[in-house]
Parts: structure tokens; C-alpha cells; sequence
């Protein structure tokens, strides 16, 4: 977007202050993920893996995990009123059901698991019980922002009026993100998930439900947030739970590194391509 300002509109087309907004977002998000990584970890280690029965305490911590996210998900991202209170019952409401039946599915189908367990084997029967729970938060909307803009200013909107993403932009969206795990995504999971830090399931669910708490707040409050940093940092929390030399250093310098060096390269490319677009409409015009 940068690089296409420039070279189209020079300097000026730039709103320097709202890029000075995300760049911050780029070192916010990874902080702000660990730190809240850290305490969900911190939190699991004192309540359910130091509790006098570890599986016991576990399945009664997975129905607050469950009840805290689906009522920060339906008060965010899908509330049925602009009211606050009855935006606010209606997520309470949607969270305690979705309590209710974790709750029960536990104690059917994993109620072997909840044995007085001694404090060797209290890992194995949390972390059955949390892996129910692993999630991921994917952060599509960036892309499909400038895409939208365009569509709206091509059908006469102002540029600077309130953007509607139609229905179409959002399905070929979720086809590239489909598209992108199948080809290359793999890299990207095994990289998060085996490079920075060991990961088990309890710890995974930390590290997820302090991501998607971190950018259902932030999106909330309308701050620029990266769910890839906050996922990241997220897992370097949880590895920093565990002891500093818990975090393999290279691993998290070659991803910063990646970071870097993408954005000169996007801007490279947007030159590039607005440079052969100028052209090329020129010469058919």
C-alpha cells in the first residue's frame, strides 16, 4: 500500500500517522501475546497441574476457558444489538450455553479421565482434556481491505466513506486462505508449532486463547493488530513460562528477520507492478 502511494500520489498519498500506528502494532502485538501467554500458562500450572486432582480440575477449567471465549467472540464479533447491555447478555448468554455443553461432553465422553491422578501422570490427563479445546484465529481482513476500497471508489463511493466488504470479496478471501494453508501453510504451522518453543497441547491452548483474546480486544477497541505477531509472541510466552533457554533464539531472529525483510519487498513489488499498470493502461487508453 506504501509503495503504491508513493509512486502514485508521491509522498503526500501517505497518512504517515496511521502507518506509524501499525508499525507500532508490529512490536505491540508479539508483546502483548506473550505477556498474556505467559499468565494463562502461569495460571494453568498453579490451578489445575499443582491441584490435588490435576484431571478433576481440568475438566472444571475447561468450561470457563470455553464460557471467556465464546462470550468475548459473540460480544465482538457477532452481537445482535448495538445496545451495549443487550449486546453484553447476549454474549453472556451464548457463552454459558457453549459452557454447559463442553461441560457435558467432557463428563461423558472423557469421564475415565477424571480420576484422582497422581502428579506424574497429571499432564497427560490435562492436556486430553485442553485438547479439546485448541483453536486458531485467522486474521483475514487486511488483505481484502484495499481490494473493498477499490470496488467502493469504482462504483462511485467516496474514499473516504465507510467501506462495506461485499459477500464475494469475502468468499474469494477465504478461498486464498484455504488456497495458501494447502500449498505453502504447513511451513508456516511447523515453524509456530515445533520451531520456537516445545509445545504441548495445554500449552498450545495457552498460547491460542491468549492470541485470540489479545485481537477480539484490540479489533474491539479498533487497534491495528497482527494476529501472526500476537500468535507468535503468544508462543514465545509460553515457552518464557518455562525458562528463558526454553526459546530457541535463532528460530525467533530468523522470524523477525522475515518481518523485515518483507516490507521492502512488498513496497519493491508495488512499485513494480504500478509502474507496468501505469504503463500498460497508457497504451491501451
Amino acid at each position: 500500500m506504501v509503495g503504491f502511494g508513493l509512486v502514485y500520489g508521491g509522498p503526500g498519498a501517505v497518512f504517515w500517522s496511521s502507518l506509524a500506528r501499525v508499525t507500532a502494532s508490529w512490536v505491540i502485538s508479539p508483546l502483548m501475546g506473550a505477556m498474556v501467554s505467559f499468565l494463562v500458562y502461569k495460571f494453568i500450572r498453579r490451578f489445575v497441574y499443582s491441584a490435588p486432582n490435576p484431571g478433576q480440575a481440568a475438566a472444571t477449567a475447561a468450561p470457563m476457558a470455553v464460557f471467556l471465549g465464546v462470550t468475548g467472540i459473540s460480544f465482538a464479533a457477532f452481537p445482535l444489538s448495538k445496545v451495549f447491555p443487550l449486546a453484553l447478555a447476549q454474549a453472556v448468554a451464548s457463552g454459558a450455553v457453549g459452557a454447559f455443553l463442553v461441560d457435558r461432553i467432557i463428563r461423558k465422553q472423557l469421564g475415565h479421565l477424571l480420576v484422582k491422578a497422581s502428579s506424574s501422570q497429571s499432564e497427560p490427563k490435562e492436556n486430553a482434556i485442553h485438547s479439546k479445546n485448541i483453536g486458531l484465529l485467522s486474521d483475514f481482513a487486511g488483505p481484502k481491505g484495499p481490494l473493498a476500497a477499490a470496488l467502493s471508489i469504482l462504483h462511485g463511493g467516496a474514499s473516504g466513506a465507510e467501506i462495506v466488504i461485499p459477500v464475494d470479496v469475502l468468499a474469494w478471501g477465504g478461498f486464498g486462505i484455504v488456497a495458501g494453508l494447502m500449498m505453502w501453510g504447513y511451513r508456516v504451522i511447523a515453524t509456530i508449532g515445533k520451531k520456537i518453543t516445545e509445545l504441548t497441547p495445554t500449552r498450545g491452548f495457552a498460547a491460542e486463547f491468549a492470541a485470540a483474546s489479545v485481537v477480539l480486544v484490540a479489533s474491539k477497541l479498533g487497534l491495528p493488530i497482527s494476529a501472526t505477531h500476537t500468535l507468535v509472541g503468544a508462543v514465545m510466552g509460553v515457552g518464557f513460562a518455562r525458562g528463558l533457554n526454553s526459546v530457541r533464539a535463532e528460530t525467533v531472529r530468523e522470524i523477525v528477520v522475515s518481518w523485515v525483510v518483507t516490507i521492502p519487498v512488498g513496497a519493491i513489488f508495488a512499485v513494480f507492478y504500478t509502474w507496468i499498470m501505469t504503463k500498460l493502461l497508457s497504451y491501451i487508453l
